[in-house]
């Protein structure tokens, strides 16, 4: 049996050692997690990160006229402020350089203050910036240049579910559901 979410958490851990632009997030304060895919075609998400503050770090947010609270998620004495969630299979079945560019995307929303808010881009679209192509195209640079820099073996990474399944039994992981935002009367 292999703990896939276990071994992710050692990626994203190496990820914010050796690549500069993500040194500022701290693995403890993560949440990793599956997430099964609602359909079984080869299309749609691989992998998502859910914020779990508002934009600054708050708890407490107004919109509309209305307020808002996410909950404080406390695992083992530690508050989380992202949950990272890998679609299976799908992001399983990615080839190596795909899965790798994905972890690198979702971990490049992360907020550079790490205060459990997304990183920020001016304009409408400020989850991708106003191009998503550039965003793309930054963490394809930051994917290759971890796998050129890194000692972990990738071997796990570069297997597709059914290889995982052929050389451990099981593919195991926590599955933890997001925490829902709450409206205040």
């Amino acid at each position: 049996m292999i703990d896939y979410t276990s071994y992710l958490r050692q990626i994203i851990a190496d990820v914010a050692v050796v690549c500069p632009e993500f040194s500022h997030i701290k693995t403890e304060s993560l949440i990793v997690t599956f997430s099964r895919a609602k359909s079984s075609g080869k299309g749609g998400l691989l992998a998502f990160l859910a914020p779990l503050r508002f934009e600054g770090g708050v708890t407490v947010t107004s919109i509309r006229g209305k307020l808002y609270q996410i909950p404080t998620v406390v695992v083992d004495g530690q508050t989380k402020l992202y949950y990272i969630g890998f679609v299976v299979p799908r992001f399983l079945d990615l080839p190596l350089e795909e899965k790798v560019k994905t972890i690198i995307h979702e971990l490049y929303h992360v907020s550079e203050a790490f205060d459990g808010d997304i990183r920020r881009f001016p304009g409408r679209n400020f989850a991708h910036s106003s191009r998503r192509s550039n965003f793309d195209s930054i963490s394809e640079k930051i994917a290759k240049d971890w796998l050129s820099k890194t000692s972990i073996d990738t071997g796990v990474l570069s297997q597709t579910s059914e290889e995982l399944k052929r050389n451990f039994g099981k593919v195991a992981g926590v599955r933890v559901s997001k925490p829902k935002i709450v409206r205040l009367s």
